[in-house]
């Protein structure tokens, strides 16, 4: 379990949002931030809550979901509510913890203060957020196709049915 500045700095500096930051700018987003201990179950934040803060997963696994569908699982290295560093809206989607779990919440405005800061940051950021949209895109489409297939099923026994209702009307 990480304990001291120290361990957290090293292990935040292999997280690419983290890795470009001077050793001063580390410890002032470390000493900013506070960690969570959470247990299976425990709610980090609700679909439609404000932002005001980005999460590290420091140990174990959170299920990010809306209603009751799934939208992904994150384990330790990962962040989410990264979107609250570009604006204060409401968040897209629920976070509870998969289980025993230990996060590292960081207050947006210092984040926002680092990206000021540090370009290199910032384009980390936008990498993160492409590689998500992306695969929102992908699962979005997937489900069309899926839900196409379905249509094209249902329509195949409609007519079979409609063909069956002919038949024995002409009978």
């Amino acid at each position: 379990m990480i304990t001291n500045i120290e361990e957290l700095s090293a292990f935040l500096k292999g997280i690419d949002f983290f890795s470009s930051l001077q050793a001063n700018d580390m410890k002032e987003i470390i000493q900013a931030s506070k960690l969570l201990t959470l247990d299976k179950e425990d709610v980090v934040f609700e679909y439609g809550s404000t932002g005001c803060s980005i999460f590290v997963i420091v140990s174990g696994e959170v299920i990010i979901f809306r209603n009751r569908r799934i939208i992904s699982k994150l384990s330790a290295g990962n962040y989410f509510g990264e979107l609250a560093l570009l604006s204060a809206d409401s968040r897209s989607a629920s976070v509870k913890a998969a289980g025993k779990a230990t996060l590292l919440e960081i207050p947006a405005q210092k984040c926002r203060d680092l990206l000021q800061a540090n370009i290199s940051t910032l384009w980390e950021i936008i990498k993160t957020l492409s590689s998500r949209l992306r695969q929102t895109n992908s699962n979005i489409v997937s489900e069309y196709e899926n839900v196409n297939m379905i249509v094209h099923d249902m329509r195949n026994v409609l007519s079979a049915l409609s063909f069956a209702t002919v038949i024995s009307n002409n009978l």
